[in-house]
């Protein structure tokens, strides 16, 4: 049992050591997955690199306001009269 308990110590060591080493491990094989799958739709795995500093510069995007959360109420169900506890019903408003 004095064994389990010296591994056990040995391994909060160490454990925060082997994720940084995992991470990376992870990182480059997600990598790696992606190029191949862009590979394999016969798509060039260059654009992945080429566009990079695209990417991260400003752009424009449109944004552009949804009138549905205008429309709805959130109010309690009232028509139940039995025991259980009132839940809220959405109920959409026509204008």
């Amino acid at each position: 049992m004095r064994y389990m308990a010296v591994i056990k110590d040995r391994a909060k060591k160490w454990r925060y050591f082997t994720y940084i080493f995992i991470s990376l491990w992870k990182i480059l094989v997600t990598l790696i997955v992606m190029m191949v799958v862009w590979h394999l739709n016969n798509q060039s795995v260059a654009n992945l690199f080429n566009n990079f500093t695209e990417a991260f510069s400003p752009h424009k995007v449109p944004i552009q306001e949804a009138s549905i959360f205008s429309k709805i109420d959130l109010i309690p169900n009232q028509k139940k009269k039995k025991k259980e506890t009132p839940a809220l019903s959405i109920r959409i408003l026509l204008q």
